[in-house]
């Protein structure tokens, strides 16, 4: 994921957390924040799993090639995290350094710090397979810190420091996908139900967000769980066709049930800790429709495309017996290069060249339909019929008697051009198959 991306999904997430439309109004419900602290799992893990002996360590490439400096740090990510970016949004700092490391200064003492753990949950048993520091634990580190921040500031200024920091928890889905889900015997799993692990577990953040008051914490995001369902471990875990990677909507049905509790559980906490302001982070809904809108975020789901596109060429082109002689799938994006999918016959000699598609598309582009002609390989068509959102051509400079045409139509992400043999009635098969695949792709809006 591209920095710019994840910058603009991390504020996304926090804005969503605190329930609020613009960035301005972010810092509205949580003033004067002068510090960060970090509770929870990979997400968040800004390197803390470096300093303790577990498998799950992120200090190896790929992790960290788009970091600054292009070197793993321990977070499980390309570049930066989501305390990362909310640090600097904030004009605290540019990165959240992981409580653990040697090197600690003071100015990062009193700005904020990282106590999560790849592989972490809200569950001590989750920690058992993956010897990370449970969250717990990590609740217990804050008193280490408190006193190394008094030792920095005073006890007076340290006060002050808790009272203006935000803390933001992330966790849970360890919990499930790790304990619950997919442990062959899961301790949990006999002991409850899904409905009653995800009392427990937050019954466990009662039990977290009080001990974090008492320590002197008055403001907290707490993040809801993403769509599990849609996790590549735990769809494979499945095992589901080879093919068949589409989501479990079980488990993300649990996930949405879990978020539905905690958002009525976080009024009720607030009501108990006078003072405490407590945002819900709506993980799932923005994953959701990043999954469902990739385009909206400036992403492409290029496997699912592919996917598609080969599956739809092997039944539609080529032999005699198939309708289309060639096609050519083209994303069209003003804003970026256009990218494309093609499929020649061999038998046709065609070859597109990268100019020819420039050309092709500067003549949608223009849309000059009814007065330009447009080439594809060698060949001249001419516009013959214009509907909404497609156009049927038929080739000028061809030898066939039957004669050649074209159908062309637009998505949302592509342009699909179809060239087949013959008149009137290969038309029709021709724009059959062209439906096939725009059906496909118009599921996932692209």
């Amino acid at each position: 994921m591209a920095p710019r991306l994840v910058l603009f999904v991390s504020l996304l997430i926090i804005i969503n957390a605190c329930n609020l439309t613009s960035a301005s109004a972010a810092v509205a419900r949580f003033p004067n924040i002068t510090s960060i602290l970090i509770f929870g799992d990979s997400t968040v893990d800004t390197g803390n799993n470096n300093y303790i002996p577990t498998l799950f360590k992120g200090d190896h490439l790929p992790y960290g090639q788009n970091f600054p400096g292009h070197v793993p740090t321990g977070r499980f990510s390309n570049g930066k995290l989501i305390p990362d970016f909310f640090a600097n949004f904030l004009g605290i700092k540019q990165t959240v350094p992981p409580f653990l490391d040697p090197n600690l200064s003071d100015f990062d003492l009193r700005t904020g710090v990282s106590f999560a753990s790849a592989g972490s949950g809200y569950d001590d048993l989750t920690t058992v397979t993956t010897a990370a520091i449970s969250i717990v634990r990590q609740i217990d580190l804050i008193r280490n810190y408190k006193a190394r921040l008094i030792s920095v500031v005073g006890e007076k200024e340290a006060r002050e420091t808790l009272g203006k920091s935000l803390v933001v928890i992330s966790a849970g889905t360890n919990d499930f996908g790790l304990n619950y889900y997919l442990l062959p015997v899961s301790v949990r799993r006999l002991e409850f139900d899904v409905k009653g692990y995800q009392d427990f577990l937050q019954n466990q953040i009662q039990g977290l967000v009080k001990t974090l008051y008492n320590e002197g914490i008055r403001r907290i995001a707490i993040a809801g769980l993403p769509p599990m369902g849609c996790l590549p471990l735990l769809i494979t875990a499945r095992l589901k066709p080879l093919f068949d990677r589409t989501c479990l909507e079980d488990e993300n049905r649990d996930a949405r049930a879990y978020n539905e509790k905690l958002v009525r559980l976080i009024p009720r906490l607030e009501k108990s800790l006078p003072g405490t302001k407590i945002a819900y982070a709506d993980v799932y809904t923005t994953m959701m429709d990043m999954m469902n809108h990739p385009r909206k975020y400036g992403a492409m789901d290029w496997a699912f495309v592919q996917k598609s596109w080969d599956k739809w060429v092997s039944s539609n082109i080529g032999s005699s017996d198939e309708p289309l002689k060639a096609a050519l799938l083209i994303n069209h994006d003003p804003l970026r290069p256009s990218r494309l999918l093609s499929t020649i016959a061999e038998q046709d000699g065609m070859n597109i060249r990268p100019i020819e598609l420039s050309q092709f598309v500067s003549f949608i582009k223009r849309n000059k339909l009814q007065t330009e002609t447009f080439i594809i390989g060698h060949r001249e068509y001419m516009v013959t019929s214009i509907h909404e959102n497609w156009f049927c051509a038929r080739c000028l400079n061809t030898s066939k008697p039957a004669g050649e045409g074209a159908i062309v139509m637009q998505t949302s992400a592509f342009i699909l051009v179809a060239l087949y043999d013959g008149s009137i009635g290969s038309a029709s098969r021709a724009m059959v198959s062209v439906d096939q695949l725009v059906w496909v792709l118009n599921r996932r809006n692209l």
